[in-house]
């Protein structure tokens, strides 16, 4: 649904549901208890050793750039690299967009890659991995507080969180020369791919603003996701 300035309250209404409903099982911690550690700073607060358990993420390939998508049939390709989740989810304010945690992980040299999206979503179905769908989609102005909305879903180690991640927002906004259902269909095949992860249960995505006049391609594609969307 739609969650604006008319209804401030809704957008943490809905945030504090989507927390109470990810935490790990066995002792999860208090959406608001989250809510109120990660405003005051995160792991500066003492909340990772206070809330929850830390475990250590292994490392696994995370596309963080696609190249090639024009409307003609061409492929896909995916840049790779394996991303400090664990660093993350320990102190997502320290990289709270998607670009700070690529910068962190230093992607670049022996950790990073080029795959071609088809075969990337070959090896998930020949290796039996689930496909798993986004958990929820928040979409925004500049300035509302959004960042603060994916941080609170990144202290959950079982979270993956993509928060102006480049991919999907070069699908929305440059698919040059798509039809509209293959701009879709990429979308889909893209976020699953994202996804992609033997620790993770779920994935959050929170888009550029600049996203927000294309947010329906995005919800076409996963017409079952929970969203939900902030202006000023």
């Amino acid at each position: 649904g739609f969650f604006g300035a008319h209804e401030p309250s809704k957008l943490s209404e809905r945030v504090g549901q989507w927390l109470d409903g990810y935490m790990p099982s066995g002792g999860g911690a208090d959406p608001a208890v989250v809510t109120a550690a990660v405003a005051a700073g995160g792991a500066g607060s003492g909340m990772g050793e206070a809330v929850l358990d830390q475990p250590s993420i292994p490392l696994f390939w995370t596309p963080i750039e696609i190249q090639t998508i024009i409307g003609k049939g061409e492929d896909a390709v995916l840049q790779l690299c394996k991303l400090d989740w664990t660093g993350y989810y320990k102190e997502p304010h320290s990289t709270p967009m998607f670009k700070d945690l690529v910068s962190r992980s230093k992607c670049g040299g022996s950790n990073r890659r080029m795959q071609k999206l088809s075969e990337y979503l070959a090896e998930m179905e020949a290796a039996g991995e689930e496909a798993h769908e986004p958990s929820a989609l928040v979409f925004h102005e500049s300035r509302v507080g959004s960042t603060l909305v994916a941080n609170m879903f990144g202290t959950t180690p079982e979270s993956i969180v993509f928060s102006e991640s480049a991919p999907p927002a070069k699908v929305l906004l440059h698919c040059t020369g798509c039809p509209r259902p293959k701009q879709i269909e990429l979308f889909r095949k893209l976020a699953i791919a994202m996804g992609r992860s033997a620790f993770h249960k779920r994935s959050f995505f929170k888009f550029q603003s600049a996203t927000v006049l294309h947010m329906d391609v995005a919800l076409d594609a996963f017409p079952d996701a929970p969203w939900a969307t902030s202006m000023c």
